[in-house]
């Protein structure tokens, strides 16, 4: 009898120290998509890509690629430490010159 409360203790405390690393381990978000989201459209000689719900916008000038903005809450008693990105790539069949970012117009002008 003391042999199976010791491991079922034993069982516990195990679970409860590998519930805390994961609690330590801080706020994670997993971001993924299926490559047959990427849309490819002809403009002219170049390509535009985009992937839907995902924000197209960079610096005029610089590819236009889709991006996605990830947001945490970080409480106030804690630090980020460290950020971790892992990548997995998936390579586009063909070559694509990718359009170039545009300048902003405001609503109501034309593009100049």
């Amino acid at each position: 009898m003391a042999t199976r409360r010791h491991s079922w203790l034993f069982t516990l405390a195990v679970v409860a120290l590998a519930t805390q690393s994961v609690v330590a381990a801080g706020p994670a978000r997993e971001v993924a998509f299926q490559p047959s989201l990427v849309e490819l459209s002809n403009e002219g000689r170049y390509t535009a890509v985009s992937v839907p719900e995902l924000r197209s916008v960079s610096e005029p000038g610089a590819p236009a690629l889709p991006y996605r903005v990830l947001h945490f809450v970080i409480p106030g008693d804690a630090r980020v430490e460290d950020v971790v990105a892992d990548f997995v790539e998936t390579e586009l069949p063909g070559t694509h010159r990718v359009l170039p970012a545009q300048p902003e117009v405001p609503i109501g002008e034309t593009p100049g």
